[in-house]
């Protein structure tokens, strides 16, 4: 895959921009992947401190995707309402929700998505 680097990423290290398009991979596999030519800046070998300039293509030849940034799910405020009534007990560490037999846990099966969501 083909980042083309924009305003964002100016000066950014080749390994941080990697990392952080790459969630899963770890840093010493960036390193690794760099040396052996998976990850490339404008299609040549470059070292994990190279800094990124407006224009640059980085080339990444891995068999996992980029990670996908997540939108949070848009609810109705009658849906918000509805959940809100549900809640039992909350803080920072935990929630209890009273979940009507009906309600769906996860998405699927028809739902766009359940309580998990």
């Amino acid at each position: 895959m083909d980042h083309k680097i924009t305003e964002e990423y100016k000066d950014t290290r080749v390994d941080k921009f990697v990392r952080k398009k790459y969630e899963g991979v770890k840093l010493g596999e960036i390193f690794k992947y760099l040396r052996t030519k998976k990850i490339k800046v404008n299609g040549k070998k470059v070292e994990g401190k190279y800094r990124l300039q407006i224009g640059d293509i980085v080339n990444v030849f891995l068999r996992d995707g980029a990670t996908v940034e997540k939108e949070f799910l848009i609810l109705t405020e009658k849906e918000i309402n509805y959940l809100k009534k549900g809640i039992v007990y909350e803080d920072d560490k935990i929630l209890i929700f009273d979940k009507k037999p009906n309600m769906v846990m996860h998405k699927g099966s028809g739902h766009d998505y359940g309580l998990s969501e």
